[in-house]
């Protein structure tokens, strides 16, 4: 799947809601090719939006054991108080060279999401680990037409 670049229109867009009684095998189909996408790229996660579809689809790596899982619909409930300011980079956001440009932002330290899987079992987790916590809030940014660079201004 070729990853969209930043001044693509759906990069800016909200997100539809997946209904998985009707979508079920698009979606399945779409996450299988995400993973593809990211695997090649090394990324640690992606947004449907980045690949040009407009659906609340995010697939992350799983910091432990380097797995990748699908989050459909994610909606984040909670998060901590405390924040850490580290670099993050895109997909969609590179350099002349063609690499990812790395920037300084804030993030939650801890979240708790709330989601479906690809089968339409819902899930509610506290991600703990600082840096898993900043992949998911990165990739639902996305599902709401947000890019890391947004928060330049305000780090």
């Amino acid at each position: 799947m070729t990853i969209v670049q930043l001044g693509d229109e759906i990069l800016r867009s909200i997100s539809e809601p997946v209904d998985l009684s009707i979508e079920k095998e698009y979606i399945n189909h779409l996450i299988e090719e995400m993973i593809k996408t990211v695997k090649e790229k090394d990324g640690a996660g992606l947004a449907a939006p980045q690949v040009g579809i407009a659906k609340r689809v995010i697939i992350i790596r799983n910091i432990e054991t380097d797995q990748f899982f699908e989050m459909i619909n994610p909606k984040i409930m909670w998060t901590s108080f405390d924040r850490e300011c580290k670099k993050e980079g895109c997909l969609s956001i590179l350099d002349e060279s063609g690499n990812p440009i790395h920037k300084a932002i804030w993030r939650y330290k801890r979240i708790r999401v709330k989601w479906q899987d690809k089968e339409g079992n819902s899930h509610e987790e506290l991600f703990k680990h600082p840096l898993q916590s900043r992949i998911i809030q990165h990739e639902i940014d996305h599902l709401q037409g947000r890019l890391f660079v947004d928060y330049l201004q305000n780090s």
